[in-house]
């Protein structure tokens, strides 16, 4: 695959040549490999690599950035009001995006990250997977953050408040929320059923993963809760007055002067027995399981959704912390089971071809 990156992060205009089949950059810390991951990742996602702003990947001083490989091209360019404006094109008539799986060092933390960051773990994959999640995504952060701007209007203005305009924006908040707990939940459930699978692999002496998903009351308490109860609350939503259900949720906005009820304020905790999962793993078994849960969103496309996808792993310094018995088990019992693979490493891998990043790029000859 020919990759052409112009203006992205460290790399002025660059073109690397890199291999069809999994491969290993190996080289030294601070000379762009991770680079290379995040621009294959946004040419075929339009997204930041792990929630990086795309004006920050803009080489300093241009205003311009592009990617591009046979099938795909992605550019952005800086407009005078700051905003980015990016553009996605398909070369080929037969261009089809692959499912793609990341990892980061970052992502060992996933227990111990803000709940908004915890549910990014969750959105980037059924981002990819289903067709609708990220536009509701989007719409459900307007409508948050025009009632984060009402409750400012009452609260620091000393506005009267627009009751039809709160009812619309509750009404509409309502809606989208139920869209994400349902698909967040069955995602939830899935993982929930196949966590045994890795318990034999970490070597612990006790056993009993489960993860806990938690959504937002009326008394805007966080609650654990399933898929089926879920659906049954959903099944009797049209029985909810919502001006009453929203008018003690309200007060408490109002109290807290911020927007305290929505699928935007979702959790999920992840439990060994009766202790939370980061207290009791330690780093190396915690990247496997890490590594194992990501591979489950993999395992939700092809038995829940049915989607017969290309899938793709950009995996950024994955073997650091796994011992060699754990690093077996991830190259037998998940890499093996992947179409293709990009690993970053400072040392060679054993599994895959290795390469410098000079021995990946195609020089100009002319």
């Amino acid at each position: 695959m020919l990759l052409e990156i112009n203006n992205w992060r460290c790399f002025e205009n660059q073109n690397f040549l890199l291999p069809d089949s999994s491969f290993c950059i190996s080289d030294q810390n601070g000379i762009g490999k991770t680079s290379i991951l995040s621009a294959i990742y946004t040419l075929y996602t339009n997204q930041g690599w792990y929630e990086q702003n795309l004006k920050a990947c803009l080489r300093h001083g241009q205003n311009y950035f592009g990617l591009k490989n046979e099938y795909i091209s992605f550019n952005s360019k800086l407009e005078p009001t700051g905003r980015l404006k990016s553009k996605q094109e398909f070369l080929t008539e037969d261009s089809t995006k692959p499912l793609i799986l990341t990892y980061s060092p970052i992502d060992n933390q996933l227990l111990s990250l803000t709940r908004s960051k915890k549910l990014n773990f969750i959105d980037q994959i059924l981002g990819q997977l289903l067709p609708s999640y990220n536009t509701n995504l989007k719409v459900l952060n307007k409508l948050i953050s025009h009632k984060q701007a009402l409750i400012k209007s009452v609260v620091e203005d000393n506005q009267i408040l627009d009751k039809t305009l709160l009812h619309t924006t509750n009404q509409s908040i309502w809606n989208f929320s139920w869209y994400f707990w349902l698909e967040r939940a069955k995602f939830l459930d899935f993982l929930n059923q196949n966590l045994p699978n890795v318990e034999s692999w970490l070597n612990l002496n006790f056993i009993g993963f489960s993860i806990n998903y938690l959504t937002t009351t009326e008394n805007t308490n966080q609650i654990k809760t399933n898929f089926d109860d879920i659906y049954k609350l959903y099944q009797q939503k049209d029985e909810v007055n919502l001006e009453q259900y929203f008018q003690k949720i309200w007060q408490r906005e109002l109290a807290a002067m911020r927007c305290l009820w929505g699928a935007q304020r979702d959790d999920f905790e992840i439990y060994l027995q009766d202790q939370e999962a980061s207290e009791v793993l330690s780093r190396g078994q915690m990247r496997l399981l890490v590594l194992w849960l990501k591979y489950l969103g993999y395992n939700y496309a092809l038995e829940k959704l049915e989607l017969k996808l290309s899938v793709w792993w950009l995996l950024d310094d994955a073997f650091n912390e796994l011992d060699d018995i754990r690093e077996e088990i991830l190259i037998k019992n998940i890499l093996s089971k992947i179409d293709f693979y990009l690993i970053t490493s400072t040392r060679k891998s054993e599994i895959c071809d290795s390469f410098s990043l000079d021995d990946l790029k195609k020089f100009d000859r002319n």
